[in-house]
């Protein structure tokens, strides 16, 4: 079971603020792994500890997390589920909640930090506005 620890947003935050330079790299720093390090960072559970160094590309990537958005879903819902999260709807996604986004040709999950969300991009973090968010996820406290 997850849940978020003592002082959890300042964790949430230096996590973020640490990120901001880092580049999008497969099996690094993608959506994926990039999500999980803020999770961690705050929960001392690692979302991603199955999958850390399995893969350095886009085909390793879709071998394990499905080949389109809706296994890709499929995949990050199991994984948080099985961790204690659950679903809220997209209206009342708050900081530290993880989101998921498909747009046209990629899909990425993001951490919530409020209006946006953000994950990693080319030149570091990205930033998605929360409320376009397929769905979110909430860890318990």
């Amino acid at each position: 079971m997850i849940y978020k620890t003592r002082n959890w947003e300042k964790r949430l935050f230096a996590s973020v603020r640490a990120a901001r330079t880092q580049p999008f790299q497969w099996g690094v720093n993608d959506c994926a792994l990039g999500t999980a390090n803020h999770v961690l960072a705050f929960t001392n559970v690692d979302l991603a500890a199955d999958y850390r160094g399995k893969y350095r590309t886009l085909a390793g990537a879709r071998r394990i997390c499905g080949s389109d958005a809706r296994a890709f879903l499929a995949f990050v819902d199991r994984i948080f589920t099985e961790h204690g999260m659950w679903q809220v709807d997209v209206k009342f996604a708050q900081i530290g909640d993880v989101t998921f986004y498909e747009k046209t040709g990629f899909s990425c999950v993001a951490m919530c930090v409020g209006l946006i969300s953000v994950a990693p991009g080319k030149d570091g973090l990205q930033h998605l506005p929360t409320k376009e968010a397929l769905c979110a996820w909430r860890i318990p406290l």
